[in-house]
């Protein structure tokens, strides 16, 4: 049961999941959401010992780590580089907000017992012992991926205006100008890449034109390895993808209905609405609930909730959380709109289905 929680968890946050025994160094699989080279499992297994919860990063990755016992650990690492400050998708900026509430559910789906409510310690895998500090991530990496939102959102919606704005202010901004004068460079530049194909493929565009493109723009990265990356560059690659949405309004590689789909899965865990996923998909707000319900007989609220609940249900089941924590976790605007929604889709309030599973 702990497992399966975990997994689905796992899958919502593109997650990989693994087991560590810091006593006998023996690591297992629990999900696996992409192929990573987890060699190094052991050191920062070492480091994560000593808290209940951290966040260790390299120059690859990070790891999140719940410790559970003196000698177990539970270590989930996101598909996205903390080093070089770049986020997948949005679901990820989401999940660092409420990183230690993730931590405690998961120490609870584990122990079955109440979690501590130790801060998260942050540190670097090389670096000296981590020093304590809040589950707020600092300032100005916030501060980027704040660009990177408003760019990715101005794409998205093809505001030219907006576009050229933000563009400008990345361009500038002091993290970007020392990655590209760094020896990762290209790293950088191959992540921006991957977070706008992502981009775009969760909008709709074809993907194998995504992948076509992705390849020509990685061949122009791999050949300039041995120069030093000009900052132009980045600004073209973010070009690129904006123009690739002139068109795409006009010859859809997928029906509307499979879009908002789409769009609702892969956000669920974030308030949703009828204007988000208008700007979003770009598409007019009239359009979107009769495309959606002629194919799967809902409408794109009524689905929403459903999805938002049955997350919940699992949480109730496997979790001791607050049903204030749930709700925050599953994206409900406030705790008694979240007890509402269930007790109308459920026959019974959170409370109430939560006693009854246990019995």
């Amino acid at each position: 049961m702990p497992n399966n929680i975990l997994v689905y968890l796992t899958n919502i946050f593109n997650l990989n999941a693994y087991f560590f025994n810091v006593r006998t160094h023996q690591k297992k699989t629990i999900s696996e959401s992409f192929d990573l080279d987890f060699s190094e499992a052991k050191d920062f297994a070492l480091k994560a010992q000593k808290h209940t919860y951290s966040l260790i990063n390299s120059t690859n990755f990070f790891t999140i780590n719940i410790l559970l016992h003196d000698d177990k650990l539970i270590m989930l690492v996101p598909s996205c580089t903390l080093a070089n400050y770049v986020q997948n998708d949005f679901n990820m900026l989401f999940m660092l907000s409420r990183l230690k509430i993730i931590c405690q559910l998961v120490y609870e789906i584990y122990t079955n017992t109440s979690s501590p409510t130790d801060e998260i310690h942050i540190c670097s895998l090389n670096s000296q012992p981590p020093e304590l500090i809040d589950d707020s991530l600092d300032a100005d990496m916030l501060s980027l991926n704040d660009l990177n939102i408003k760019i990715s959102l101005s794409i998205l919606r093809h505001d030219n205006q907006q576009f050229l704005l933000w563009k400008t202010k990345l361009l500038k901004n002091k993290f970007i100008l020392s990655e590209l004068d760094s020896k990762f460079a290209s790293n950088m530049l191959v992540e921006y890449v991957s977070l706008l194909s992502v981009l775009l493929i969760n909008y709709g565009y074809p993907s194998k034109d995504i992948y076509s493109i992705k390849n020509k723009i990685y061949t122009i990265i791999d050949h300039i390895k041995i120069q030093k990356v000009n900052i132009k560059l980045l600004d073209q690659i973010l070009c690129i993808y904006f123009n690739l949405l002139l068109n795409e309004k006009h010859n859809p590689s997928q029906p509307l209905s499979q879009k908002i789909k789409n769009y609702i899965d892969r956000n669920i865990t974030r308030p949703l609405n009828l204007v988000d996923i208008s700007l979003n998909l770009y598409t007019p707000l009239k359009h979107l609930n009769p495309a959606f319900k002629s194919q799967y007989d809902l409408t794109i609220n009524q689905y929403i909730r459903r999805r938002k609940i049955l997350i919940s249900k699992n949480l109730l089941i496997g979790t001791q959380l607050t049903l204030q924590d749930i709700a925050n976790l599953v994206g409900f605007n406030s705790q008694s709109y979240f007890v509402s929604t269930f007790k109308k889709l459920v026959g019974q309030t959170p409370s109430e289905y939560r006693n009854n599973c246990k019995k």
